[in-house]
C-alpha cells in the first residue's frame, strides 16, 4: 500500500446502496445510484477529492438496488465520469436492461467517457486506482443475474477494500477465499450481512477483514448462527441510519470512523411549505454542522469532533420571494482534543442558536451554505 490520502464513504440510499473510494485525488464511485438523499454527500466527497467529475464509475450489478436507470441518466449528464466499468452479463429485467442501454448510449456519444466491459478474462493494468486492483467476473453464466455481478478488490490506498456486489453463490466466495492476493483486507463491503455467504466463517477467516461495512439499508440485525462477527474481533458498521466515513491521512494509518448525523426521530414532519418540512430543515442543518467548522468551538481546543445534535427546535420561519429564513436552537455534543497527541479528548455539550436561508430549486428547498450562522454558548467550558 502507498502513503496517499485514502477515504471511503458509504452513502445513505433508502432503497439500495452506493459508496466511494478515493485515493489522493482519484475518485471512484461504486454503484450507479444518484438518489436525492446522497447528492449533497457525494458533492462533498468530490469537493474533498478536488474533482468536478467522477474519475471511475464502477457498476458491480445491474440490480436496481445498485444501478437505477433514472438516477444513472441524471448522474452521467451532471458528473460525466471519465471511465465506466460494467458487468459483461445482460440483465434479465427491464430496469437493468434500461440502465445498461443508457450507459452504452452515453459512452457511444461521449468523447469523455471510456467504457470497459468486465468479462471473466478482463484485467485492468492502467486504471485510476493503480495496479493493485483485482476484478472478479464469474467464468460461469449463472442463472441468477446477481451471481454474475462483479467482485472488486482495491489495495492501492492506505487501506484496502473488497466489494462483493450482490453475489449469492458459494462458488465465487470460495474462489475469492482461495486467492492469495486477497488477504488481510481492511474493509469488507457487504450488501446486507444477514444470510450473506461472505459473512460466514469459511470466508471471513482467510480474508481476515478488520472492518465490515453493511451498505444495504435493510433495517435487519445481521447475526447468523454460524458466525458471530464480534467473536473474530471484527468491527461491524451499518449505514441504515446515517453514513459511514473512513479516512486515513498522509502521516498516519489509524482509522477515523465517523457516522454522520441524521434527523432526530423527535423532530416533527409538519410541512411548513411545499418541499420543505421540519425534518428537511433538521437534516440539512445537521449535514452543515458535520461538514463545516464552527468558530465558537474551534477556539476551545486543537480540534473537535461533533458527536451528536439533539433537541432541535425551530423558532421562526419566514418566506420572502422564494427564500426561506429559518431560526432554530439545538444542543450540540462534541469531543474536544487539546493537541495532536490527545487520542481520547473529553466530551461536552453546549446549547446553540442557528439562522439559515433555504432556496427552492425545483420541488425541493436547499440550504445556502454561506448563509448559515451558528452561535454556540460555551460558558460551561470556562466554569
Amino acid at each position: 500500500m502507498n502513503n496517499q490520502y485514502t477515504r471511503f464513504r458509504a452513502y445513505h440510499v433508502p432503497d439500495g446502496c452506493a459508496y466511494s473510494y478515493t485515493v489522493s485525488k482519484e475518485f471512484c464511485l461504486i454503484g450507479g445510484r444518484y438518489h436525492q438523499s446522497m447528492k449533497r454527500s457525494l458533492a462533498e466527497e468530490m469537493r474533498i477529492a478536488g474533482c468536478d467529475t467522477i474519475d471511475l464509475l464502477h457498476i458491480p450489478s445491474w440490480n436496481n438496488k445498485m444501478c437505477n436507470a433514472d438516477e444513472i441518466e441524471e448522474m452521467l449528464g451532471l458528473l460525466r465520469p471519465t471511465e465506466i466499468e460494467i458487468p459483461a452479463y445482460i440483465p434479465d429485467d427491464k430496469a437493468g436492461k434500461r440502465s445498461r442501454t443508457i450507459i452504452l448510449d452515453y459512452c457511444s456519444q461521449s468523447s469523455i467517457s471510456e467504457l470497459y466491459i468486465c468479462t471473466p478474462k478482463f484485467i485492468r493494468r492502467n486504471n485510476p486506482l493503480g495496479n493493485n486492483r483485482i476484478i472478479v467476473s464469474p467464468m460461469t453464466d449463472y442463472k441468477i443475474s446477481e451471481d454474475n455481478d462483479l467482485v472488486e478488490f482495491i489495495g492501492h490506498g492506505k487501506f484496502s477494500m473488497l466489494s462483493t456486489g450482490l453475489v449469492h453463490t458459494q462458488e465465487i466466495a470460495h474462489e475469492i477465499a482461495q486467492n492469495e492476493d486477497i488477504r488481510n483486507v481492511d474493509l469488507l463491503i457487504l450488501q446486507g450481512i444477514r444470510n450473506n455467504i461472505f459473512a460466514r466463517s469459511t470466508f471471513v477467516n482467510p480474508i481476515n477483514p478488520k472492518i465490515i461495512v453493511d451498505v444495504l439499508d435493510n433495517n435487519q440485525y445481521y447475526r447468523r448462527s454460524d458466525v458471530v462477527l464480534e467473536d473474530y474481533g471484527i468491527s461491524t458498521m451499518r449505514n441504515d441510519k446515517g453514513e459511514v466515513i473512513i479516512t486515513c491521512g498522509e502521516n498516519d494509518i489509524d482509522y477515523e470512523i465517523d457516522t454522520p448525523l441524521v434527523a432526530s426521530s423527535s423532530i416533527g414532519v409538519n410541512y411548513r411549505g411545499e418541499g420543505l418540512s421540519d425534518s428537511d430543515i433538521s437534516e440539512q442543518i445537521q449535514e452543515w454542522v458535520w461538514a463545516h467548522p464552527i468558530e465558537d468551538l474551534d477556539i476551545l481546543a486543537h480540534h473537535y469532533e461533533v458527536d451528536d445534535v439533539s433537541d432541535m427546535e425551530i423558532l421562526d420561519y419566514e418566506e420572502k420571494n422564494g427564500i426561506v429564513e429559518v431560526k432554530l436552537t439545538f444542543m450540540i455534543s462534541v469531543t474536544l482534543y487539546m493537541d495532536n497527541d490527545d487520542d481520547e479528548g473529553f466530551s461536552m455539550q453546549f446549547p446553540a442558536e442557528c439562522k439559515a436561508e433555504f432556496d427552492k430549486g425545483g420541488v425541493r428547498y436547499n440550504i445556502h451554505p454561506n448563509t448559515v450562522e451558528i452561535k454556540v454558548n460555551t460558558d460551561e467550558y470556562y466554569r
